[in-house]
């Protein structure tokens, strides 16, 4: 029987899509299998090969620690020998000590950590002593070394006997200096008010680089000058005394300005007046008498006549007559005092 011109017979339908589905999620499964197997090996081989490295890398460890002990050994018998005489017997390898902690477990599916490394075997026989080396040749000396910082001071040492009494010392006697003659060596002169002493032998005029200045010659100290009353039309300069309004002022400098005033120092000061006296009875009345000539002008004071040596200005008056003379030297002690 025949349809649609194709036999019955040989037509074979298309599989269905879940069949499809199913067979695909069959062989991821089954390669998700053998991946999770081989990743599984490939862990197991390599946790083993960590552990066989870390107990070689132990072993390595151990027989490190062994030779360097050895060696040390040996070392320091070498030492004892060339120091102290033949070697003695060496001492016995101490005990090995207990093993660490127990590392971290590893992964899931690993392999355990190696144990740990089992003790060392016991030390060989010390070997025979070699023959003496040749003894070397002397090394040269090397350069000195820098000097090194000065350390600090010591304490003070005990003070030492007084020594003896030296010979008297000579002083010469000052000469006046002779213009054009030598003077020798320790010559003490007197030139020009100042003193000098002669270093060498020298025919030089003091000063001069041979001649020592032991005293300059002084200077004249000033002298208080009596200026009388003061006037602005006057120029007056360092210790000019003035008299004013009853007071006497002295200049602190050359042109010390109006007076009184910073550039003048008061010396005396004018004096109060006295208290007035009892109140007299009042007289009998007198005769009137007659009236008399017009009398002269009064005399004034017209300038000043200085006594140096009694320290007192003399008043010269008009009609050529002196006043009674005005007592200065209580002024000038008072004034040195206070400027002391």
């Amino acid at each position: 029987m025949t349809s649609n011109g194709k036999s019955e017979g040989s037509s074979i339908a298309p599989p269905a899509s879940d069949a499809a589905d199913s067979l695909l999620d069959a062989w991821r499964e089954a390669l998700a299998e053998v991946l999770d197997g081989e990743r599984r090996e490939w862990q197991r081989e390599r946790a083993l090969i960590e552990a066989q490295a870390q107990s070689l890398l132990n072993g390595a460890r151990a027989e490190l620690a062994i030779m360097r002990g050895e060696i040390t050994e040996r070392v320091n018998a070498r030492l004892a020998e060339l120091r102290s005489g033949d070697p003695g017997l060496p001492g016995q390898p101490g005990e090995q000590g207990p093993a660490g902690p127990r590392g971290e477990p590893g992964e899931p599916g690993s392999l355990g950590a190696v144990g740990p490394v089992g003790p060392s075997g016991p030390a060989g026989e010390q070997g025979a002593q070699g023959p003496p080396g040749e003894r070397g040749m002397p090394a040269e000396p090397g350069a000195p070394g820098q000097p090194g910082e000065a350390g600090p001071a010591g304490p003070a040492g005990p003070k030492g006997d007084a020594g003896e009494d030296g010979a008297p010392g000579e002083l010469r006697a000052a000469k006046a200096y002779v213009a054009g003659a030598v003077h020798y060596t320790g010559d003490i002169v007197t030139h020009a008010g100042a003193t000098y002493q002669a270093q060498a032998d020298t025919a030089q005029a003091p000063p001069h680089e041979a001649w020592t200045l032991i005293a300059a010659a002084g200077k004249d100290a000033p002298v208080m000058m009596l200026r009388g009353t003061y006037s602005a039309d006057e120029s007056y300069r360092y210790l000019d005394v003035v008299a004013l309004n009853g007071s006497s002022f002295i200049a602190r400098g050359d042109d010390p300005g109006t007076c009184p005033g910073p550039g003048w120092k008061l010396m005396a000061s004018a004096g109060r007046p006295g208290r007035p006296g009892p109140k007299g009875e009042r007289g009998d009345r007198g005769e009137r008498g007659e009236r008399g000539q017009p009398a002269a002008a009064a005399p004034v004071i017209v300038g000043w006549r200085v006594d140096r040596a009694a320290f007192c200005a003399i008043p010269i008056m008009s009609d050529d007559s002196e006043a009674p003379a005005l007592e200065l030297r209580g002024l000038f002690e008072q004034f040195q005092m206070e400027s002391r």
